[in-house]
C-alpha cells in the first residue's frame, strides 16, 4: 500500500491536509463576508451624509470644527475661538469636509481591498481594481448630490474621494505584508 492511501486508511478522508484547506477555506470566507459588510456599510454611511442638503451638511461641518477648536482650547489653554475670523473659519471648514471625504474613503478602500485580498489575482490587479472600485463609488456619490438641494457634484471630491481610497489601499497593502511576514515566520 502506497503511503496515501495508508493516511487515508489512518485518518480517514479528513486528512490534515483537507482539514487546513477547510480552515483556510473557512478563514477566507469569514474575511470576504467581513469585507463586504464593512464596504456595504461605508457605502451606506456615505450615501447618507450625500443625502443630507447643503445647511446639514455644512452644520456638521462647522460642529465638528467647533469641536475640534474647543478640543484645542482645552488641551492648550489657549482661546483659539477669539482668534477664529470668518475667513480663517472658512478655511479650515473646508479642510474639515475634504478631510472628512478622504477619511470615509480611506476606509472604502481598506473595507474592499479586505474583500479582495481573498480573491486569486496577483495583488496589483487587486489594487487597481478596488481603486476602481471606489473611484467609481466616488462618482456615483457625486452624481448622486446633484440630485440634493444646496448640493452639487465636484470633480475635485471625486479626485479627493480617491486619493482617501488609495490611501487606503496602501494602508491594507502595508497590514497584509506585515501579516504575511509575521506568518510566515518559524
Amino acid at each position: 500500500m502506497d503511503n496515501e492511501k495508508c493516511n487515508t486508511l489512518k485518518h480517514g478522508f479528513n486528512s490534515p491536509k483537507k482539514r487546513n484547506k477547510a480552515k483556510l477555506s473557512r478563514r477566507r470566507r469569514i474575511l470576504r463576508w467581513t469585507g463586504i459588510l464593512l464596504a456595504l456599510f461605508w457605502m451606506i454611511l456615505i450615501f447618507r451624509f450625500s443625502a443630507e442638503n447643503g445647511q446639514q451638511s455644512g452644520a456638521l461641518s462647522d460642529s465638528v470644527l467647533q469641536t475640534a477648536v474647543d478640543l484645542f482650547d482645552r488641551i492648550t489653554g489657549q482661546d483659539l475661538n477669539g482668534a477664529m475670523t470668518p475667513k480663517l473659519t472658512q478655511i479650515l471648514g473646508f479642510c474639515v469636509r475634504k478631510a472628512a471625504h478622504m477619511t470615509v474613503y480611506c476606509m472604502l478602500g481598506i473595507s474592499v481591498m479586505l474583500t479582495m485580498f481573498t480573491f486569486p489575482p496577483a495583488i496589483w490587479k487587486k489594487a487597481g481594481f478596488t481603486l476602481l472600485i471606489c473611484a467609481a463609488y466616488a462618482g456615483s456619490d457625486e452624481f448622486h448630490q446633484s440630485f440634493v438641494a444646496g448640493r452639487g457634484p465636484s470633480l475635485q471630491d471625486v479626485c479627493i474621494d480617491s486619493l482617501g481610497a488609495a490611501a487606503g489601499i496602501l494602508i491594507a497593502l502595508l497590514a497584509y505584508c506585515v501579516f504575511d511576514t509575521v506568518r510566515r515566520q518559524p
